[in-house]
């Protein structure tokens, strides 16, 4: 691909890429790319969070790895202080 990677995502897309030109994505980024763009759109959202994002990329099939047996569980509150 000798074009930049925003030729790639198309004007219909209305994703206007800074300072990506001198790399190429490959399908898979394209299409998340692509997806975040549409749910930016879709939501009025120029700066989703995290929780969204990660919705976006459930949307795409995307699901978290098998926790090996025998690992414990991550704390939601490691490093967060007790208040006693």
């Amino acid at each position: 691909m000798v074009e930049g990677a925003a030729d790639n995502l198309g004007a219909a897309d209305g994703m206007i890429m800074r300072g990506v030109n001198d790399r190429n994505f490959d399908d898979d980024e394209l299409e998340f790319l692509k997806a975040m763009d549409r749910y930016k759109r879709d939501h009025h959202r120029p700066h989703p969070t995290w929780h969204e994002v990660l919705d976006v990329l459930r949307s795409l099939g995307w699901r978290p790895p098998e926790r090996p047996a025998g690992l414990p569980k991550q704390d939601e509150n490691h490093g967060s202080e007790d208040s006693d």
